[in-house]
């Protein structure tokens, strides 16, 4: 009876655990999942060409390292205001901000930000933004 009690225990906790490691990865999919639409804009040539621009603008550096001292090559274009939220800035050369790979995982965890830190974080993105672009001899 108690080898029969452990081996149940293992089964019952390994379905548990495999349980919810499905339930979250179901979440994660359904979360991002892939909007066609967003795929073929980011296929796009204008996409392609605002990207480098924005690369560019900010010299290939991570805004976000910036900001703590840090030099890192920045290979990601993240969208400030989300196109979910705002189709119509999606284009927008001032909407955008280079980051490295890592500070992109970040401000894209799974965990939401509280509201207060999100709307700071955004704002001083904004504010990097608007700086470089209105004084390009800083550069």
């Amino acid at each position: 009876m108690k080898k029969y009690f452990s081996s149940f225990v293992v089964v019952c906790c390994y379905t548990i655990n495999h349980h919810e490691q499905l339930k979250k990865y179901t979440y994660i999919v359904n979360k991002y999942r892939y909007n066609t639409n967003n795929n073929d804009f980011y296929r796009s040539q204008a996409w392609r060409t605002l990207r480098r621009q924005a690369l560019e603008r900010d010299k290939h550096l991570c805004q976000i390292c910036l900001q703590h001292n840090e030099l890192t090559f920045a290979d990601t274009v993240h969208h400030i205001k989300p196109i979910r939220q705002n189709e119509a800035e999606k284009l927008n050369l001032n909407n955008l901000i280079s980051v490295c790979r890592k500070c992109h995982n970040e401000l894209h965890r799974e965990k939401p930000m509280n509201l207060k830190k999100k709307k700071r974080r955004l704002n001083n993105y904004t504010n990097l933004v608007k700086r470089f672009t209105n004084n390009r001899e800083t550069w």
